[in-house]
């Protein structure tokens, strides 16, 4: 009787154990987190760079105009005078400027020889009308190497006005040019004729 009473109690704690239920605790995450770091995957490093660049439109359409806000922090007479500077090295005058004015000064001289009129001298007050036109907005904005410092008022007073300095002189060049061509090719004609050079007839 004692023997079985003993056994019983021996196995108790064994019975237990065997019926005990299983460790619910232990879970995915805790499985992770025992894992060491160099075995837990990490994201690309394209994704993670990508992830961290601003968004390029955005930041472009939000961020200050940095030439315009530097121009404008000058006076006014520094701005008028950047855009005078400005004009100067890159605004270039039409061609047709310079290719009108002279065919009106290479017809000037003859024509007032012929007719000894000073009326042919009128000419040149079309070459001057040509050139007090101020050049066109289209070919100011085209020219101008940063087209937004034109909002700014100084700025654009200097640039247009050194352009308009520009066209006038290109065309009177053109005119001098032309006038002075036809003067030597009238020189050289009469020195022909008067000394036998040019024959008329028999």
């Amino acid at each position: 009787m004692h023997l079985r009473l003993s056994f019983l109690l021996l196995s108790l704690p064994l019975l237990a154990g065997a019926q005990a239920p299983p460790d619910s605790t232990v879970t995915a995450t805790s499985v992770v987190a025992a894992l060491p770091a160099a075995a837990v995957p990490s994201p690309p490093a394209a994704l993670v760079a990508a992830a961290a660049l601003p968004d390029t439109p955005r930041v472009a359409l939000s961020a200050p105009d940095t030439a315009l806000a530097a121009l404008q922090r000058l006076s006014a007479a520094a701005r008028e005078q950047r855009g005078r500077a400005d004009a100067k090295r890159h605004f270039r005058p039409s061609r047709a400027i310079f290719w009108g004015s002279f065919g009106a000064g290479f017809v000037t001289p003859p024509a007032f020889i012929v007719t000894a009129n000073p009326a042919v001298l009128l000419p040149l007050g079309g070459v001057a009308v040509l050139g007090a036109v101020g050049p066109s907005p289209e070919r100011i904005r085209a020219s101008a190497p940063r087209p937004q410092l034109l909002r700014d008022a100084d700025y654009q007073r200097g640039y247009v006005r050194k352009a308009s300095n520009k066209k006038v002189s290109r065309a009177l060049v053109g005119w001098g040019v032309g006038a002075t061509t036809a003067m030597v090719a009238v020189t050289v004609a009469l020195v022909a004729l008067f000394s036998g050079g040019i024959s008329f007839g028999g």
